[in-house]
């Protein structure tokens, strides 16, 4: 460009470059809108630990967290369902928590993803509270070759999300950096300007909640959120998602970069899972737990406030309302492919993530993507479904979602008091139903024996003038 008395001139040849690359763009997006999104998956109460399996090995973040298996979750009340929606806890009630920490809860899909439209509608997620490390984000198995993408995440106070990917070397964005950075992939690439009090904690649960999604092509990663109290676009609550009406994303992470952005994102990002986890310190929480004042003055540690303070993790919840997974047609073929987990995945290698969020304490990061070896998770466990998830073409039953009030909890086994449902939950012999009041904390639902019949049960508790009721109903 030519500068003369501070204004500029741009030379035709240029203006020539310039408006052909305009027309390209836009025959571009006029092709992503004529390539529809079709339902692929859809997890909610009626499937969802079918679908999603729990991890309990160590931390691979090195937390002050235990995670729970699918029966221990279920004896603790610490997942299930409350308000329609998928209920995933961590333990409020127990003091002076010795090592390896606080009980919490971290799931993943049997299922893997490579590309497609991920669209998570979530009631509450955990507050924004000193020692939490909440987070809704992707990994393929080898870790960082297979990529990362951290669509909710946060720690301690906390109060917006940060949008971070993962990746081996050779992968640059121009607006965001080396994704491999600092050498290893455990920093990665954080969208910069991102920053919305209610994207994240307890800012978004005080409007309940709202709807992320990331769109993961060959050309681009884009996410969105759209607060409850926002307006969420009428094509993806009708089930007929076209990203390409919902303007400027919140993150764009656009594989050609140009400048000296140039990331091949087909090599970079293979066969994910879904992840929700809920981490307790560690490697991001726990590293800048001091930097923040507030939380420093409760405590000369993060593990000593986690362990000494079960009430402040009261709010340190999600729930879910839905996760729904779009492939887009592509002429005969589909992108978006998805592929059976395999019963013992090999281990993640223990390799960690970074972002840098908007919060305090969020100038250094660690996040993990480390996968449950055979015996430390439930990947194999006969207690939920191996059964794929159900699909459905609608989004919120074909109407906008309705804001989801979380539960006002004296402690969330007091209100929530759910149990895990899944084809084999309970299995055995079994007759009838018990109606009964909700169980106070750790206390499990019982049933009582009915006609010596086996048969195969689905549990589920059922809120009513504050009374909790265990059905069991024979598929």
């Amino acid at each position: 460009m030519l500068f003369t008395n501070s204004r500029w001139l741009m030379p035709a040849a240029a203006l020539f470059t310039t408006s052909t690359f305009a027309a390209n763009e836009h025959n571009l997006l006029q092709q992503r809108d004529t390539q529809t999104y079709q339902i692929q998956d859809s997890y909610d109460a009626t499937n969802f630990f079918d679908g999603f399996e729990f991890f309990s090995g160590p931390d691979p973040t090195e937390g002050f967290v235990r995670y729970q298996t699918a029966l221990e979750a279920n004896d603790s009340s610490l997942a299930g369902f409350a308000n329609g929606g998928v209920f995933l806890g961590v333990d409020s009630s127990s003091s002076d928590v010795g090592q390896p920490g606080r009980a919490s809860t971290r799931v993943n899909t049997k299922k893997t993803y490579t590309r497609g439209l991920f669209v998570a509608d979530i009631a509450h997620m955990p507050s924004s509270t000193c020692g939490v490390w909440a987070a809704f984000w992707s990994f393929g198995d080898n870790w960082p070759s297979a990529g990362e993408i951290d669509i909710i995440e946060g720690v301690n106070r906390d109060t917006s999300t940060s949008f971070t990917l993962h990746t081996s070397s050779g992968c640059t964005f121009q607006s965001q950096g080396n994704c491999n950075a600092p050498g290893d992939g455990t920093k990665g690439c954080t969208q910069p300007g991102f920053n919305n009090p209610l994207s994240y904690g307890s800012g978004f649960n005080s409007i309940g909640g709202g709807v992320f999604a990331t769109e993961w092509t060959s050309d681009a990663i884009r996410m969105w959120f759209f607060p409850r109290t926002g307006s969420i676009p009428t094509d993806l609550t009708s089930g007929n998602p076209s990203p390409a009406n919902w303007g400027t994303p919140a993150a764009e992470f656009s594989g050609g970069g140009g400048g000296s952005g140039n990331c091949d994102i087909d090599s970079h990002f293979q066969s994910h899972r879904l992840v929700f986890n809920t981490a307790l310190c560690g490697q991001w929480a726990g590293k800048v737990f001091s930097q923040d004042s507030q939380c420093a003055s409760l405590a000369n540690t993060c593990e000593e406030f986690v362990s000494q303070n079960p009430a402040a993790f009261k709010e340190a919840y999600w729930l879910i309302n839905s996760v729904k997974v779009y492939s887009r047609e592509l002429g005969s073929g589909t992108v978006g492919s998805a592929a059976a987990v395999p019963a013992t995945p090999e281990p993640g290698p223990g390799a960690t993530e970074a972002g840098t969020g908007s919060g305090p304490g969020s100038d250094s990061s660690q996040h993990n993507a480390g996968y449950a070896s055979s015996g430390s998770g439930d990947a194999s466990s006969s207690y939920l479904s191996s059964s794929s998830s159900s699909s459905s073409s609608s989004y919120g039953s074909g109407t906008a979602p309705v804001a989801v009030v979380a539960p006002a909890l004296g402690s969330p086994a007091e209100e929530a008091a759910v149990a895990v449902a899944g084809a084999g939950a309970g299995a055995g012999e079994a007759g009838g139903y018990k109606t009964q009041t909700a169980p106070a904390a750790g206390k499990k639902l019982r049933r009582r024996r009915g006609p010596q019949k086996k048969r195969k049960w689905r549990r589920a508790l059922r809120w009513g003038g504050g009374r909790g009721r265990m059905e069991a109903a024979q598929e």
